[in-house]
């Protein structure tokens, strides 16, 4: 479950990558704009889901100073229609925007890509180089091609292959449920929704009585609350540092705090590993973890430069 929360959060940090501009003309300097952009989108997450906050970075600044630092090249990047005054317009926008909305991938229209120049398959690092603005990156790439963004139903390998207010569910583009819809595990809810009996719902908060049933979590998750299958109550996931115990501990769930990996040596319990460095090897199924935005490509933690990717 923790898993699947903390990719919503770098899905939100994909919004700051994918900002890009229509008049051409920069009215503040990068730097600026990407600090903005940057702030806004950390304390956003620390305001919709400040569970993602914990559990992906240190605190705020060390949020802000990684995304921060992979903003700057998007405007260097070929064929990109990327520019500071969008990326500075999307970060006011995202200030007064609805935790639903951007949960849910409904992203204010500043933070959408426009257009690039470069055509389907040419190698591309982030959407707005690309006509079809969709930078397609596997997994475990930093660099992609140009594609087309996917319809309900096409094939995907993250959120951002899909059109807006889609999201990739089991590879496959999917319309996430709406309040009063039918739920699953192959059938998530939208946005800030759970849930909960097999429909979607507003969550449950911290202390409330809950029916646990696998592949559910009628509480709060954003903000680190799950269903305790003994108790049935809405109890907080407890996160830890590196070097602490985590996994099952006593009667509690405690995650690894700071992107770190639980690393588990014997039953349902283990220790925390903290991340790796930039440059340091990585295993994202066994740990080390990678920092965000940071992806382990080749056993390696690499920071994708658009730039670079030609």
């Amino acid at each position: 479950m923790v898993g699947r929360l903390f990719g919503v959060a770098i899905g939100v940090g994909i919004l700051v990558a994918a900002c890009s501009g229509d008049d051409g003309s920069a009215r503040i300097s990068g730097e600026t704009a990407c600090n903005d952009a940057a702030s806004s989108l950390c304390d956003k997450i620390g305001e919709c889901a400040p569970f993602f906050l914990t559990v992906g970075f240190t605190d705020r600044a060390q949020c802000i100073a990684r995304f921060k630092g992979t903003c700057t090249t998007s405007f260097s990047a070929p064929g990109t229609s990327a520019t500071p005054d969008r990326y500075a317009q999307c970060a006011r926008d995202v200030k007064t925007a609805a935790c639903a909305d951007i949960l849910g991938r409904t992203y204010p229209e500043a933070c959408r890509p426009t257009a690039g120049t470069l055509a389907d398959g040419a190698p591309c690092g982030t959407n707005a180089q690309c006509k079809n603005k969709l930078c397609r990156v596997p997994l475990e790439a930093t660099c992609g091609a140009c594609s087309s963004l996917g319809a309900a139903g096409a094939d995907c390998e993250r959120d951002d292959d899909c059109d807006w207010s889609l999201e990739c569910v089991g590879k496959k583009c999917l319309a996430k449920g709406k309040e009063g819809f039918a739920c699953s595990a192959g059938a998530p809810c939208s946005g800030t929704l759970a849930c909960n009996a097999g429909v979607c719902a507003q969550p449950l908060g911290a202390g409330a009585t809950c029916t646990f049933r696998q592949n559910e979590n009628p509480c709060d998750g954003a903000k680190g609350s799950f269903c305790h299958p003994v108790t049935k109550v809405c109890t907080q996931i407890e996160a830890a540092k590196a070097g602490a115990a985590c996994g099952l501990v006593g009667d509690a769930i405690v995650v690894c705090a700071a992107a770190g990996t639980c690393r588990v040596a014997a039953g349902f319990s283990g220790t925390c590993e903290a991340p790796a460095a930039d440059g340091a090897a990585c295993d994202d199924t066994r740990g080390p973890t990678c920092l965000a935005p940071a992806r382990c490509r080749n056993g390696v933690c690499t920071i994708a430069d658009p730039a670079q990717c030609r």
